[in-house]
């Protein structure tokens, strides 16, 4: 009796849902997917904050470069580009950037992208022309994109970047 109730238990084992390779290998990789899924954390949209004078003189940015002014943002700069870093207001906190010299090169030697722990800014110049805005400032059409640490957009913006002295 025993062992025909053995018998009957794995007759039954081998009874069981038959899955091709082909739709196990499916399946498996749907279940890897769903649970990398799940350890992202959704991308955290950025404020930016205008960067004042004061903190303007205490960063040393005064010098060649660029400042981003978005368009619906008032007259003060929510980026500053030059030659050796990139400067952005974010929570109270001026952050400095490192240029990315592989990337495109903007007018009076800045970078188009600058790489910071937490963040990477691009200043992509859409109108190389410019137009005349200051004594030694030209403005030129411009959009400003900062991206997380898996180039997921957090924040943009069209603007001018003003660049000068």
């Amino acid at each position: 009796m025993r062992y025909g109730l053995c018998l009957a238990v794995l007759a039954l084992a081998g009874c069981g849902n038959d899955v091709s390779p082909e739709e196990q290998a499916r399946r498996d990789a749907q279940d890897v997917a769903e649970v990398r899924a799940a350890q992202v954390a959704p991308a955290v949209p950025v404020t930016l904050q205008p960067i004042g004078l004061a903190e303007i003189e205490q960063q040393d940015m005064i010098g060649l470069g660029c400042s981003f002014l978005a368009d619906n943002g008032g007259d003060e700069a929510l980026a500053i580009t030059m030659g050796d870093a990139a400067f952005a207001k974010r929570g109270g906190q001026v952050m400095r950037l490192a240029p990315d010299r592989g990337s495109a090169e903007n007018p009076l030697g800045t970078q188009a992208k600058y790489d910071g722990r937490e963040f990477s800014l691009q200043l992509d110049v859409l109108d190389p022309e410019g137009e005349q805005v200051g004594m030694e400032t030209m403005g030129y059409d411009a959009r400003l994109t900062l991206t997380d640490g898996r180039d997921r957009v957090i924040y943009r913006a069209d603007g001018t970047a003003r660049c000068g002295a």
